[in-house]
């Protein structure tokens, strides 16, 4: 069989830090997420937040929909189902990665890749940025917004990220 490991650069490329002006970009690293699904896991998971919600703390719940939360740096769950809850949990931790946004332009170089708005609340963290399906959430403060998207669209997320800054700063100058 032919190895054609050498015509793609290593996922994680375009990883690296980029600032620009009135906002800035970077990867983070989450101790552990988990996708728990249940039919009554909001009702279980009150405190599960969605847009635009305020998370703070290290460990905290997002809704995603109805029958599924996402648990960032919770307690350990085992994987798999439980029959005496009635919930699946998948450890994801290596399946997302998360892209933290800060600064003042927060909003408007997301606006690039989305109709969204602070002034639009939704239950769900679930958003579409871009072209690619995220989880979205402000985190610690008013101008931060975190992104978890799917490892294996990181980079072109990043370069959609990028561009769309560049793009912004050319149009402020």
């Amino acid at each position: 069989m032919r190895d054609d490991r050498m015509k793609w650069a290593p996922a994680g490329r375009e990883l690296a830090t980029f600032e620009g002006d009135g906002f800035r970009f970077q990867c983070v690293t989450m101790q552990s997420q988990a996708l728990v699904s249940a039919s009554d896991i909001l009702t279980r998971m009150p405190d599960a937040l969605g847009w635009p919600d305020v998370i703070c703390g290290q460990s905290y719940v997002l809704s995603l929909r109805r029958d599924r939360v996402l648990v960032v740096n919770g307690p350990f769950v085992q994987d798999g189902w439980d029959s005496e809850l009635s919930q699946a949990v998948s450890d994801v931790t290596d399946a997302l990665t998360v892209f933290e946004i800060s600064g003042p332009n927060t909003l408007a170089l997301m606006r690039r890749g989305a109709e969204i708005s602070f002034e639009a609340p939704s239950r769900s963290a679930s958003r579409l940025l871009f072209g690619f399906g995220v989880f979205a959430y402000r985190y610690e403060s008013h101008d931060t917004v975190r992104v978890h998207v799917n490892h294996a669209h990181s980079d072109a997320f990043a370069q959609a990220l990028r561009q769309a800054a560049t793009r912004m700063q050319a149009t402020l100058t």
